[in-house]
């Protein structure tokens, strides 16, 4: 298929898009656990391994992922003209 065809600057866009979805991810979801934790005074989630608490590093590349996933979805809808 020609859609997963890739090039050289794709290389780059997809390797730039991992590392920002890993870092946007991590941030967000330790913000959010810590910002409901002040808002209802209990979190919702922990991650009992991790100092952390919120967060963990070991989650970080399947932000990476989630991020590489929502890429593919929008280039696929703008290719086909879906919406």
């Amino acid at each position: 298929m020609k859609f997963f065809k890739v090039n050289r600057k794709d290389k780059n866009d997809y390797l730039e898009m991992f590392v920002l979805s890993c870092a946007v991810g991590f941030v967000s979801e330790f913000l959010a656990g810590w910002g409901i934790y002040g808002l209802i005074g209990k979190f919702l989630w922990l991650y009992p391994t991790s100092s952390l608490q919120t967060t963990s590093l070991l989650v970080v590349p399947l932000w990476g992922v989630a991020g590489l996933l929502f890429m593919f979805v929008w280039k696929f809808v703008k290719k086909y003209d879906i919406f």
